[in-house]
């Protein structure tokens, strides 16, 4: 078995492993051995969001793979599944372009958010991260790396744009660039006693929005806190 990113794979037991990916290479090597041993894989970026537990498997973190390609030409943006949205955001803003579908949280993971839907500030407007994906590259489970998009695999094309998990691992993503938008925030917070009143009142207002506002009515339950 061949050395991955330091990990010698034929030393490993049936245990937990880490393998930390420095290339496309190492995320098809790893999933090749993984898959002769039987063992399942994760993957892991930022480790924002749930994902499924396992036992005896393999953490793949691909946090080192954050290579950003701006082509102003087509418009377009290649990003590795490393990459988080303020990455993202500033290799664009540099063009006067921003990417669609971006998340409203600057350390998520470009690729884990598009492909668990994706649901951003632009949404209302322009649906989910996941509608806009052109084209995966992906590590399937034989640890083959191929090209996915409408033309090419394009059941698992249609899988990946919001399935998320067990489909393969991501190595790359395109999206499409549009013109860099101005956007407006605001946030109002309110106490626990007046949550029924404030919801009443969001969901009447959220009704008078037109398709250009996006909004979301988030409870936190603040530590050693009545509020």
């Amino acid at each position: 078995d061949r050395d991955v990113t330091g990990v010698q794979t034929c030393a490993l037991p049936i245990s937990d492993a880490v393998v930390v990916a420095a290339s496309v290479d190492d995320l098809a090597a790893a999933v090749t051995v993984a898959a002769r041993h039987g063992w399942p894989v994760q993957v892991q970026n930022t480790g924002h969001g749930p994902s499924v537990r396992t036992r005896g498997g393999v953490l793949l973190r691909v946090d080192g793979l954050t290579s950003i390609d701006v082509d102003t030409h087509r418009k377009a943006v290649r990003v590795e599944p490393g990459a988080q949205r303020g990455q993202l955001v500033a290799a664009c803003s540099e063009h006067g372009l921003a990417p669609l579908g971006m998340a409203s949280v600057a350390t998520v993971g470009v690729i884990g958010y598009t492909i668990g839907g994706g649901m951003g500030p632009l949404a209302r407007q322009q649906g989910y991260a996941a509608d806009h994906v052109q084209q995966f590259e992906v590590v399937t489970p034989a640890g083959e790396l191929i090209t996915v998009d409408a033309d090419h695999a394009p059941e698992l094309f249609w899988a990946l744009r919001g399935g998320r998990l067990g489909l393969g691992v991501v190595a790359s993503m395109t999206l499409p660039l549009i013109p860099e938008p101005t956007l407006y925030t605001a946030r109002l917070t309110y106490p626990r006693p007046t949550v029924a009143s404030a919801l009443q009142a969001y969901a009447q207002w959220r009704e008078r929005l037109g398709g250009r506002t996006s909004s979301v009515a988030t409870l936190f339950r603040f530590p050693d806190s009545d509020l």
